[in-house]
C-alpha cells in the first residue's frame, strides 16, 4: 500500500475515536456501573482531611474555629460522650445512696471486728459458761451422786473446758480476723481498680482533644477521631464496672464490722500519686522464716489446742463415769482423737501452702514492680513518638492499654504480697489484733 494511504486510513480511525475533532458523530456508548466506587470512596476517607476551601470574606482562623465548635456539637450529641466529658474523680461509689466517705485502715478494721463480730460474743459467752460450771464442781456442798472420790477427776475436767473455751476464743478471733483481712484486700484493689480505670478516662480525654485539634489542622483524619471516641467509651464502660465492683467490695467490709453501710470505706493504707496508685508494703514475718518454723508454730494453732483440752477433759470423765456413761464418754474420746490426727494433718498441710504462697507473692511482687517500671518507659517513649508524629494514635492506645494492665498486676500483687503474710500467720496460730503492730522482724507472741 502506498505511504499516503497509510495516513488516511489512520486519520480515519483517529476521527473515528474522537468524533468531536471531526464532522461524523460516534456512537455513544451506555454507561458502566461504577463497580470500584466502594473502593474509591474509602480510598478518598482514608486520606487526610484537609481544611474546608476558605469562604469568602473569611480567614482560616475563623474557619478553624468553625471546625472547633461543630466538632464540640458533634460529642454533645453523643449522650456517652458528653456524659465522660463531665466525669470527675469521686471516691464515693455512683451507685452508692450517699456521697459520705470513711477511711479505714486494718489496724481500725482488726479493732472494729473483734468488737462487733457475733460469733465472737458467742464464743465469750462460752467462757462463762465453762467458768460456771467450773465454779460449780469446786463447790464443796454441791450435792453430787458420784462417788466423792470422783471428784477430782470431775474438777480437772471442768478446768481443761474452761481451757478449751478460751481456746476456742482465740481460734474464732483470728478466722475472724482473716476473714475481714480478706474483705479489706478486695476493697483495696477494687478501689485502686477504679482509680486506674478513671485515670485511663482522663488519658483518653486528653488524647481526644489532641486529635480533635489535628484533625481541624488538617494532618490526620476522621478515623483516627472515631478510633479514639470510640476507646474512650469503653474505658468509660470499665469504669462503671470497677466503681460498681468497690460498691460491692464496701458493703460486704461494712457489714463485716457492723458499720453503716450508708458510708463507702475508703481504703487508708494506699498512696494515690501522678495517675499511679500503690499499696505500701505490710512486714509482717521475719525475713529468716523457715518451712521448719512454720510448721512447729502451727502445731499450736488454738483450734488445735481446743481439741487437745476437749480430749483431756473427755479423759478425766471417762475416769470418774461408770457403766453406760463411761462407755459412751470413750466412745467420745476415741472419736475425738481421730479428728485431732486429721486436724493435724490438715493443719500442716495448710501451713506449708501458706508458706510457698508467701514466698511466691513476694517473688511476684518484685517481678511486678520491674514489669512496671519498663511499662512506664514504654508508654512515655511512645508518647514521644506520637506527640512527634512518628506513632500513630492506635500505637498509643495499645500502648496506654498494655499499661494499665501493668499497673494493675502491680496492685493485684501489693495486695496478693500483704493478705498472703496475715494468711501464713493465720495458719501458724499467730494472728491477733497486736499482729500489725508487734516489731518488724519479730514474730507476734500467741498468748491467751
Amino acid at each position: 500500500m502506498h505511504k499516503s494511504a497509510w495516513i488516511a486510513l489512520g486519520m480515519a480511525s483517529f476521527l473515528a475515536l474522537h468524533p468531536a475533532l471531526g464532522n461524523a458523530k460516534a456512537p455513544v456508548a451506555p454507561k458502566e456501573p461504577l463497580q470500584n466506587a466502594p473502593l474509591e470512596a474509602n480510598k478518598a476517607l482514608s486520606q487526610p482531611q484537609a481544611p474546608q476551601t476558605l469562604a469568602a470574606g473569611k480567614s482560616k482562623r475563623a474557619v478553624r474555629r468553625e471546625q472547633k465548635k461543630e466538632m464540640k456539637e458533634e460529642i454533645e450529641t453523643i449522650p456517652v460522650l458528653a456524659e465522660v466529658q463531665k466525669l470527675k474523680w469521686d471516691e464515693a461509689p455512683m451507685q452508692g445512696q450517699s456521697n459520705d466517705t470513711r477511711k479505714i485502715g486494718l489496724e481500725k478494721i482488726f479493732h472494729e471486728t473483734l468488737q462487733n463480730s457475733i460469733t465472737v460474743r458467742q464464743a465469750e459467752v462460752q467462757i462463762n459458761d465453762a467458768e460456771a460450771q467450773a465454779k460449780e464442781v469446786r463447790d464443796p456442798n454441791l450435792f453430787n451422786l458420784l462417788n466423792p472420790l470422783d471428784m477430782p477427776a470431775m474438777k480437772k475436767a471442768a478446768e481443761s473446758n474452761v481451757q478449751a473455751a478460751k481456746t476456742h476464743l482465740q481460734a474464732v478471733r483470728q478466722k475472724a480476723l482473716l476473714e475481714s483481712a480478706r474483705m479489706y484486700a478486695d476493697l483495696t484493689q477494687a478501689f485502686l481498680g477504679k482509680y486506674l480505670a478513671y485515670q485511663a478516662i482522663e488519658q483518653g480525654r486528653v488524647q481526644l482533644k489532641a486529635e480533635q485539634e489535628h484533625f481541624v489542622a488538617g494532618d490526620n483524619n476522621r478515623f483516627d477521631v472515631t478510633q479514639v471516641e470510640m476507646a474512650l467509651i469503653d474505658r468509660y464502660g470499665k469504669y462503671l464496672k470497677a466503681d460498681n465492683v468497690y460498691h460491692t467490695a464496701s458493703m460486704a467490709l461494712a457489714n463485716q464490722i457492723s458499720a453503716s453501710t450508708n458510708n463507702t470505706l475508703v481504703p487508708e493504707d494506699v498512696a494515690l500519686q501522678d495517675g499511679n496508685a500503690t499499696v505500701p508494703p505490710l512486714k509482717l514475718l521475719p525475713d529468716n522464716l523457715s518451712l521448719d518454723m512454720a510448721l512447729k508454730s502451727a502445731k499450736g494453732r488454738p483450734d488445735l489446742l481446743e481439741m487437745t483440752h476437749r480430749k483431756d477433759a473427755l479423759e478425766k470423765l471417762v475416769k470418774a463415769a461408770s457403766g453406760l456413761d463411761r462407755q459412751k464418754k470413750k466412745a467420745e474420746l476415741h472419736q475425738l482423737e481421730l479428728e485431732i490426727a486429721k486436724a493435724g494433718n490438715g493443719v500442716a498441710v495448710m501451713a506449708e501452702k501458706a508458706y510457698s504462697d508467701y514466698l511466691l507473692a513476694r517473688k511476684s511482687l518484685a517481678l511486678a514492680q520491674q514489669n512496671f517500671e519498663l511499662g512506664n518507659q514504654f508508654v512515655y517513649q511512645l508518647q514521644v513518638s506520637y506527640t512527634a508524629g512518628f506513632s500513630s494514635a492506635k500505637d498509643l492506645l495499645d500502648g496506654q492499654i498494655e499499661l494499665a494492665k501493668v499497673k494493675t498486676a502491680l496492685i493485684s500483687a501489693q495486695v496478693t504480697y500483704n493478705l498472703s503474710q496475715i494468711q501464713l500467720l493465720y495458719e501458724m496460730g499467730l494472728l491477733s489484733q497486736d499482729a500489725l503492730s508487734h516489731p518488724a522482724g519479730t514474730l507476734p507472741t500467741n498468748a491467751l
